[in-house]
């Protein structure tokens, strides 16, 4: 879901953020409905997914986030032991970061 999202335009993005929160609104409110809990924290996530998407293509929470996993590198690069799944971990997340460019 995550590349989906990358890949859509802002409009895209805002038209389908409506659509997931009137979604969860109607689950909200209507009387009857199977399995009413999983399709309102589905509807939750897909909304939190959208949100971040969006504040991702702003510069300034591109580069706060960039910070962040340099330096989550960065500690955990400083600490005499480290274990290598969680180095591989943050260095894949900081070069993600990286190539990823705000719109």
């Amino acid at each position: 879901m995550q590349q989906d999202l990358a890949d859509m335009s802002v409009i895209d993005l805002e038209m389908l953020l409506v659509e997931w929160k009137r979604w969860r609104d109607r689950v909200v409110t209507v009387q009857t409905m199977r399995r009413r809990r999983e399709r309102f924290e589905q509807a939750s996530a897909h909304i939190a997914a959208i949100e971040q998407e969006l504040g991702l293509r702003t510069p300034e929470v591109h580069e706060r986030l960039l910070r962040e996993a340099a330096s989550r590198v960065h500690t955990l690069a400083a600490a005499p032991t480290v274990p290598l799944d969680a180095f591989r971990a943050a260095r894949k997340e900081r070069a993600a970061m990286q190539r990823r460019k705000p719109r």
